[in-house]
């Protein structure tokens, strides 16, 4: 595949906070999983173009799907653009990011459980040893992660989050598994983050990054103190310093949807980046 550098960023998307399986194997080598997909990618620079040699079983078709390629980049920067010109360098700042549509559900949720709290080189670490428990680089169903003992994932540094997650993993099961988690993709996204928030442990900000990147609710905001930093900045100036109070929260998330629409997930992810670009934090 050749591709504008313009359209595509692949290192940039992978890296900015919501993929934990992809990994640089050698300079311009990457390889990634997404639940029963593998994609091993070669990305040689040409200027204003790059070609992308991929060795995938999701094909070229799901190469596109997971990075939303069918949406052109800078239709996308014109109406953010649009949407808050206070903001209006970001697109070009970070050409190509783009938000990625994860096929599993499964995987996708269960990963996001290990972020409250953490910083990105230890959840990674997390997501590894979950997907270890799973056949030839497949991340394990949800049969497999309900029947881990709490005391293994202690053991493996997972601290408060060890009992969370075969917990989750149960109660999906109970509302019928990973077809009922897959369903919440077709609902509103009110409905969504009601059925998010009944399971354990699962607040606002979680259930908001679950809905994002597990259920392609688009209209998902997730606001943590990078995001709430740069909205205070920019949107909110006469609030003080702080974190995102459930106050706060609300009317960030509320102002994103209102000025973005069905692009407020891809907006939060651009200031996201930014934010970890250029403060230099690693959490999420």
């Amino acid at each position: 595949m050749r591709i504008p550098s313009s359209e595509f960023d692949l290192p940039a998307s992978v890296q900015s906070g919501q993929a934990f399986r992809w990994r640089e194997t050698s300079p311009g080598t990457w390889r990634g999983y997404d639940g029963g997909h593998h994609y091993l990618v070669t990305i040689r620079d040409d200027g204003p173009t790059r070609d992308y040699e991929i060795e995938s079983n999701a094909g070229e078709s799901g190469f596109r799907r997971l990075f939303r390629l069918e949406e052109p980049f800078e239709a996308l920067a014109d109406r953010f653009r649009r949407a808050a010109p206070e903001l209006a360098d970001l697109p070009d700042r970070y050409p190509g990011l783009r938000l990625m549509r994860f096929d599993s559900a499964v995987e996708t949720t269960i990963s996001f459980l290990c972020t409250p709290n953490n910083h990105l080189p230890r959840i990674v670490k997390m997501v590894d040893e979950l997907a270890a428990r799973g056949l030839s680089g497949t991340f394990p169903d949800l049969a497999t992660l309900a029947a881990i003992p709490e005391a293994e994932l202690r053991a493996e540094g997972f601290g408060y989050r060890a009992p969370r997650i075969p917990r989750v993993a149960q109660q999906i099961l109970a509302r019928g598994g990973e077809s009922w988690l897959a369903s919440l993709r077709e609902t509103t996204y009110e409905d969504a983050i009601g059925a998010l928030v009944e399971l354990e442990g699962i607040g606002p900000k979680l259930a908001d990054c679950i809905a994002l990147f597990a259920l392609h609710q688009n209209r998902a905001v997730p606001i943590d103190v990078h995001v709430c930093r740069a909205a205070t900045r920019t949107f909110f100036p006469e609030w003080p310093p702080g974190a995102p109070t459930e106050k706060r929260y609300r009317a960030i998330g509320d102002l994103f949807r209102d000025r973005f629409g069905d692009l407020a997930g891809w907006a939060q992810q651009l200031v996201f980046y930014h934010e970890l670009v250029t403060q230099g934090s690693r959490s999420r």
